[in-house]
């Protein structure tokens, strides 16, 4: 196999989850970093080179070598899992990327079932807050109904439901081919929702929605790339749900413990700290030029988001359309924070630790406590504006900021955490970005198809080629699947 050509050299992956790995590969005792994997020789040809660890391209490989196929995946970073990271903290594991599961997101949870991984349903038991710029609602269930007029709620309902019979009309697979998707592609979600009410309650919801949702502002997602978006989940009410939805659980083993064990078994196919500069395509392959070295295949996966890979020089060019498409999908702005208390305090108040907020920084935030109330913590989404006013703050100006709302909305005690997290997904230059890459207005009905066609030997994974659940682990699991059988088509 080509794999027998690599030259031993080690490098290590950065730790978060050393333990959940420990039967995956060796541990480096002076760091604490999961250790595995060799770099490639120059002039190695295999069947396929994945550009991109993340989940969908691990998945894709070892798709790829079950079928009995030599792969090489290349990462520029110095650790697998991609959108999802995975941080330690007194032995527990806390999230700063993706995290969440919930019923229908059948691939994510079979990874999560094949590697023994704990499923935590989020905290849906007492009062979850609301927070506007004067007050605060508090309420039980999905929608705030205490302290909002009824013609709000009635003007709420009415807008849910228009944009549900959207979300239904556009699909997930094609928007690009509804009969008005240019027209829909020119507005944006709020000027959508805008003709249809003047509620400042609706504005307020769907602000925070959005933001938490894909970490940008209603103004800059038009009313097709939304409800695209919403139908990739199932529903907006699906998308924004807890119990039931989008955010039913929490992988409490940590979301990058299922790259760690893919990369696992891939061992020596994974080459880490090796950005992928450029893909050169021809008659006889594919000739891939990275930090290492180049070497050659039949086929190539581009597993990374789509802005992301305009760092790479592909000859001959991509199509137009895909270019445009790459140069007009940004990432969104968000970033996470968590919060770890030696206690819940919020629950002998009554409270679930879910709120969300137009005032910031968090726009909306989770209890990610053991379940056992061993520990408490607080997750906090970051989003939108809010995200980009409290990027300006320093180190101890932003953790001010978070502790100083936790504990406004949750309690005195909030300021007192026994340790703090955040990350800024902006400071990740292989990502630029989180959760999801989301098409400007006017980008998803002109160059949509370019999402997940081929080119040539070129097949394109990550979460933002996925036919159902973009955006999230399972989505990233379904590319990965879907590409790993083009190219063992390409193979035969």
């Amino acid at each position: 196999m080509a794999s027998e050509q690599l030259n031993r050299r080690t490098f290590v992956t950065l730790a978060g989850v050393a333990a959940a790995v420990s039967a995956c590969a060796p541990v480096n005792k002076a760091t604490g970093d999961a250790a595995f994997g060799e770099s490639a020789a120059s002039g190695a040809m295999y069947d396929a080179v994945i550009a991109g660890a993340g989940i969908s391209g691990l998945v894709a490989a070892r798709a790829l070598v079950r079928a009995g196929k030599s792969v090489l995946v290349i990462e520029a970073r110095d650790r697998v899992g991609g959108r999802t990271w995975t941080k330690e903290s007194n032995g527990r594991h806390f999230d700063l990327g993706g995290q969440f599961v919930g019923p229908t997101q059948d691939r994510a949870l079979a990874l999560c079932k094949e590697f023994g991984l704990r499923i935590t349903p989020s905290a849906v038991d007492g009062d979850s807050l609301f927070e506007r710029e004067r007050d605060v609602l508090r309420y039980q269930g999905v929608l705030p109904d205490t302290g909002v007029p009824a013609s709000e709620l009635a003007a709420f309902g009415k807008t849910v439901e228009a944009f549900e019979n959207l979300v239904q009309e556009v699909g997930a697979l094609s928007p690009w081919a509804h009969p008005k998707a240019h027209a829909l592609d020119a507005i944006s979600f709020r000027t959508w929702c805008a003709a249809r009410t003047n509620s400042h309650f609706v504005d307020d919801f769907l602000r925070i929605a959005v933001r938490a949702i894909v970490g940008l502002d209603p103004e800059e997602v038009s009313a097709l790339c939304f409800a695209y978006y919403a139908a990739q989940g199932d529903s907006f009410s699906t998308l924004i749900g807890t119990q039931g939805g989008a955010q039913d659980s929490w992988i409490r083993d940590g979301a990058q413990t299922i790259s760690l064990k893919l990369a696992g078994e891939l061992k020596d196919r994974v080459l880490l700290s090796s950005a992928v500069l450029g893909v050169t395509q021809s008659e006889n392959g594919v000739t891939v030029t990275h930090a290492r070295g180049t070497v050659a295949a039949r086929q190539f996966i581009l597993a990374m988001p789509p802005s992301a890979a305009n760092a790479v020089a592909f000859n001959p060019w991509l199509p137009p359309q895909r270019v445009e498409l790459q140069s007009r999908m940004p990432m969104g702005a968000y970033a996470k924070v968590v919060a770890v208390y030696d206690k819940r305090f919020w629950r002998a108040k009554g409270l679930n630790g879910f709120f969300s907020s137009l005032r910031g920084p968090i726009t909306a935030s989770f209890d990610e406590s053991e379940p056992d109330g061993a520990y408490g913590a607080i997750l906090g989404f970051i989003a939108g504006d809010h995200t980009r006013a409290w990027r300006k703050l320093d180190a101890a100006g932003r953790k001010d900021a978070v502790l100083k709302q936790l504990a406004r909305l949750l309690g005195p005690e909030a300021l007192s955490p026994v340790d703090y997290l955040e990350k800024d997904w902006i400071d990740e230059p292989w990502s630029r970005g989180a959760p999801v890459a989301v098409p400007a207005p006017g980008a998803l009905s002109r160059s949509g198809p370019a999402l997940r066609a081929s080119i040539g030997r070129i097949h394109l994974a990550g979460t933002e080629a996925a036919e159902r659940w973009t955006g999230y682990i399972d989505g990233a699991a379904r590319a990965g699947e879907v590409a790993a059988q083009t190219t063992l088509k390409r193979l035969v």
